[in-house]
């Protein structure tokens, strides 16, 4: 679930253990060196400090296991992690300040906030649609083609023979260009005739 910080901080107990999404963006990782307690996480460990809201106190700290080496501080990432404990600080001014902290396996950069795999995506499914309307556009010109219509204008041959645009042909004043396609048509259905 998506955590409620301010409601982890008012009631701590209820939610140790519980896992949560934690989204942000990663401000610092470090090593964490010399616990209490030994074990497989030993040289890896590490202390993640994620910015999950505009305000530069709207940080969770995250305790990764297994971090990944390719995530580095600036990039979105996003983990689930259990919640831990608040862990109270002071800073230099010698005020309090509880973190909230999780602890996790591992983390992943969120899609689109890094460059190496959104514009490969991003590539592909350009490439997709563009395949798509290729595709429609020839299917179409098929069954045009199929059954004897066309969405394409034809061209005309005058009485010259020469292939002629109607629009190039067309007089300007409205009443003279209704009378010359009137007079085009008929010429069309004598020569379908003959």
């Amino acid at each position: 679930m998506i955590p409620d910080y301010g409601a982890i901080r008012q009631s701590p107990a209820e939610y140790r253990g519980k896992l949560f999404l934690i989204e942000g963006k990663l401000v610092r990782r470090e090593l964490v060196d010399g616990l209490a307690r030994s074990g497989e996480w030993d040289g890896r460990l590490e202390q993640w400090v994620i910015q999950w809201g505009r305000s530069f106190d709207d940080v969770a700290v995250v305790y990764v296991v297994t971090p990944p080496a390719s995530v580095s501080p600036g990039q979105q990432v996003r983990l689930a992690a259990r919640f831990y404990k608040l862990w109270q600080t002071g800073d230099e001014q010698g005020k309090s300040f509880a973190f909230v902290t999780f602890v996790g396996h591992d983390a992943r950069r969120i899609a689109g906030s890094w460059t190496d795999g959104s514009s490969t995506q991003l590539a592909m499914t350009l490439l997709v649609v563009l395949l798509m309307v290729g595709a429609y556009l020839l299917l179409r010109r098929r069954v045009s083609l199929a059954t004897g219509r066309s969405d394409f204008p034809r061209p005309r041959h005058d009485h010259e023979g020469q292939i002629a645009q109607e629009h190039d042909v067309l007089p300007n004043d409205p009443t003279e260009a209704l009378a010359e396609l009137r007079r085009r048509h008929e010429q069309d259905q004598t020569s379908s005739q003959e």
